[in-house]
């Protein structure tokens, strides 16, 4: 149920609603036996979802929330608009049970609303899964508080992508096939973007790999002066790419691979 029309007449309200649950019932391709222990109904209010849930077996309405809501369960009930939606919820919810001839469905708007205690319940909302919330609160409800990972973020991420899998593939969802087929065409675009940026990758780990071996290339030439003797530490090279001079030294050396003689520089490789 929506409140997107705050300023609506109570008369519009009550049409709106009488028809989402008439509408539901025509259109739900599976068997909707409304003879049944327990209803529920969700509720967008000020863009926060929440539950009521009829239990018939405890002749109560239960209200499902991650935000515990005070002004519904205060000692001094006063009017408030949640709770006056969801009172004419409920008066219009058991009118349309006896008019689809439920024993029970003028017993529902006299039963009193309570609070459900979940432990993941907030005392203001601190996050913006209201709506995961209450699908997993009406599917695993069963009158008493159950345990789940709810109050773990990314557990509720999980749930949220596999919600969604299973709203697209129902069969109660007259979009499936346009909704395939979109994704059929996202996957293909999405291989062909993923086989762009592996050869992207590939290329510059290669130049990355080839930037390593130079450098260690031109660093096994480097020299080092200690006062005026002058040590290598593996053979002498000719420096490339306008070394920076540093020092300078006249020297004649032998090294296993070659013969030194003349003026040579300290340098740092660009």
């Amino acid at each position: 149920m929506s409140s997107k029309h705050e300023k609506a007449s109570r008369s519009d309200l009550c049409a709106e609603v009488i028809l989402s649950f008439t509408v539901f019932v025509k259109n739900n391709k599976r068997d909707c036996d409304l003879n049944t222990d327990m209803i529920f109904i969700p509720i967008l209010l000020y863009e926060h979802f929440s539950c009521l849930c009829i239990n018939f077996n405890a002749k109560r309405v239960e209200y499902l929330d991650n935000v515990f809501q005070e002004a519904l369960f205060a000692d001094d009930q006063q009017p408030c608009v949640r709770l006056v939606y969801c009172q004419t919820v409920l008066s219009l919810m058991s009118d349309f049970l006896v008019q689809k001839g439920v024993a029970r469905g003028g017993e529902v708007k006299d039963y009193k609303i309570v609070n459900v205690p979940f432990t993941w319940q907030t005392a203001a909302i601190e996050n913006l899964d209201c709506g995961v919330y209450t699908m997993l609160h009406m599917l695993f409800y069963r009158g008493t508080v159950f345990d789940c990972d709810l109050g773990n973020s990314d557990s509720r991420a999980l749930y949220q992508a596999e919600i969604a899998v299973l709203l697209v593939l129902s069969d109660m969802n007259d979009s499936r096939e346009d909704v395939l087929k979109t994704l059929e065409e996202l996957n293909k675009t999405r291989k062909e973007t993923l086989s762009v940026l592996e050869e992207k990758q590939r290329i510059e780990d290669t130049e990355a790999r080839g930037s390593q071996s130079a450098k260690k290339r031109r660093g096994s030439g480097r020299v080092k002066t200690v006062g005026k003797k002058v040590k290598t530490t593996q053979p002498v090279v000719e420096p490339v790419a306008s070394p920076t001079v540093i020092d300078s030294t006249k020297f004649s050396i032998n090294t296993p691979t070659a013969t030194v003689s003349g003026e040579a520089w300290v340098w740092i490789a660009p």
